[in-house]
């Protein structure tokens, strides 16, 4: 256990997850693919797992583990997409079919930015997440998606689900992001359209597509039909003031 330590300079993130009521943890972990070339360390590495905020590890592994290049041919699956670049400022993943996240794909535009630095970004998505307030998402079972990025900028980020249709649920939707404790609803990005939903943002992960739970009513009709009734108005004689 390492509490109130500070994590080295170079650390790389590789993904996170929530702690479940029985007290195990799920992640997908996305190792970006020059971790195993890079001179500093080699290719021997620690895992530790916890809060960066609370500078809290309380779990992680005890011997080093070695994180070596793929056999040429061999085929690899993960959430890592090398990007954004100077020439390149939008990187995308689409997810596999029968898999979390199937029927859609997440692109984050990084060109409306400036000191933008080349990166590593990762889109994990996750059946585990914030609890929704105000909202349902939707897809059923949930999903979250889970985004970070190695790369350095400033200003805003837009960020794009796409989908068709979602766990049989048809849009439209709206992209909710989860910061600062809470579910904020992102406003519509530049890209927005049907069948994808857009927000600009400057921090990341978990953002998740939803629908909200409040209902407008726009006719005097409607209001009727769910048992309301017409308010009445009375008039009275103006008073002559004194």
């Amino acid at each position: 256990m390492i509490t109130g330590a500070r994590l080295a300079d170079d650390a790389v993130y590789v993904g996170e997850g929530f702690v479940a009521p029985d007290g195990t943890l799920t992640a997908s972990l996305a190792v970006p693919p020059n971790l195993a070339a890079d001179p500093t360390w080699g290719t021997n590495y620690q895992l530790l797992v916890g809060n960066a905020v609370n500078r809290y590890w309380p779990a992680g592994s005890n011997s080093s583990i070695n994180v070596v290049v793929p056999p040429t041919g061999t085929v690899v699956t993960g959430s890592a997409v090398v990007g954004p670049t100077a020439t390149e400022p939008v990187v995308t993943k689409a997810f596999d079919p029968g898999g979390p996240g199937a029927g859609t794909s997440v692109s984050l535009d990084f060109g409306g930015t400036s000191s933008l630095s080349s990166g590593v970004t990762t889109a994990t998505v996750s059946e585990s997440g914030p609890t929704m307030d105000g909202f349902t998402l939707a897809t059923d079972p949930p999903t979250y998606y889970y985004l970070h990025t190695t790369a350095t900028f400033t200003g805003e980020v837009e960020v794009c689900v796409s989908y068709d249709s979602v766990g049989g649920t048809v849009g439209p939707f709206d992209l909710r992001h989860y910061v600062n404790g809470a579910w904020v609803t992102l406003a519509p990005g530049p890209s927005s359209a049907d069948g994808v939903a857009c927000g600009m943002t400057d921090s990341f992960s978990p953002f998740a597509l939803a629908k909200s739970n409040e209902v407008t009513l726009t006719k005097v009709q409607q209001c009727r039909q769910g048992g309301g009734r017409p308010a009445r108005t009375r008039y009275s004689p103006a008073r002559p003031s004194v």
